[in-house]
C-alpha cells in the first residue's frame, strides 16, 4: 500500500487529502457528539464519510490528470500548427516566467527547440485515463479510508461513550498536527519552524471545522 501511494499519488496530494479527510471526520464526530449519536452510529457514519470523500477525491484526481494531459495535447497541436519561430515565441511566453530562476536562458532555448522538434514528430491522439491515474485515484480512496482509523478506534475500544468521543477527537487533532509537521518537512522547513507550521495547520484545521459546523456542514 505504501509503495502504491508513493508511486502514483504525489506527496502534495497525499498531505492535502489526508488533511481534508481529517477535517471532514472531525466535523462529523463533533457534530455527532452534539447530536448525542451512539458510538455505533458514529463508527458507521465516520467510515461512510471517509469512503464517500475518498471516492470523490479519487474521481477528481483522475479527471484533473486527464484534463492536464488534454491541455498538453492542445499545446502540442498548437505548436505543430505554427512555424518554428512563432512556436518558440509561444513557448517563451508560456514558460519563461516559471523557470527563469532555475534554468539558464540558453538551456531554455535548447529545451524549446527540442519541444518543437518532438511535437512535430508526435502523432496526435485523444487522451484517456491511464493505469497510473486509476491507481492514483484508488490510492486516494485508500488514504481516506486510513484517515478514519483514528476516529473509529476509540469508539470501538472504549466503553464510556463520552470518553471514547473525546479520545476520537483528540486523535484526529493530533494526527492533523503530525501531518502538518511532515508536510512542512517535505516543503523544506526545518527545526522549530516545522513545529510552527504544524501548529498553524492544526489551528487552520480547527477554524475550517468551526466554519463547516456553523455553515451546517
Amino acid at each position: 500500500m505504501q509503495n502504491l501511494l508513493r508511486k502514483y499519488v504525489p506527496p502534495s496530494d497525499r498531505f492535502a487529502e489526508i488533511l481534508c479527510g481529517l477535517i471532514m471526520l472531525l466535523t462529523f464526530t463533533l457534530a455527532g457528539g452534539v447530536m448525542e449519536a451512539s458510538p455505533d452510529e458514529l463508527v458507521l457514519g465516520a467510515v461512510s464519510c471517509a469512503l464517500a470523500w475518498g471516492v470523490i477525491d479519487g474521481a477528481i484526481f483522475m479527471l484533473n490528470s486527464l484534463f492536464q494531459r488534454g491541455r498538453q495535447e492542445k499545446l502540442v497541436a498548437e505548436i505543430r500548427s505554427l512555424d518554428r519561430a512563432t512556436a518558440i515565441a509561444r513557448l517563451r511566453e508560456g514558460f519563461d516566467h516559471k523557470y527563469s530562476g532555475v534554468i539558464s536562458p540558453e538551456m531554455r532555448e535548447e529545451i524549446y527547440h527540442d519541444i518543437v522538434d518532438v511535437a512535430r514528430e508526435t502523432e496526435p491522439h485523444r487522451p484517456w485515463f491511464t493505469r497510473e491515474e486509476v491507481y492514483g485515484g484508488l490510492g486516494l480512496l485508500a488514504i481516506e479510508a486510513i484517515c478514519s482509523i483514528p476516529a473509529i478506534l476509540p469508539l470501538i475500544i472504549l466503553e464510556d461513550d463520552l470518553r471514547a468521543l473525546r479520545f476520537s477527537n483528540a486523535l484526529l487533532l493530533a494526527t492533523m498536527a503530525v501531518i502538518g509537521y511532515y508536510w512542512a518537512g517535505w516543503s523544506g522547513w526545518q527545526g522549530a519552524m516545522r513545529l510552527v507550521i504544524a501548529g498553524f495547520v492544526l489551528a487552520l484545521g480547527l477554524v475550517m471545522v468551526g466554519v463547516a459546523i456553523l455553515m451546517g456542514g
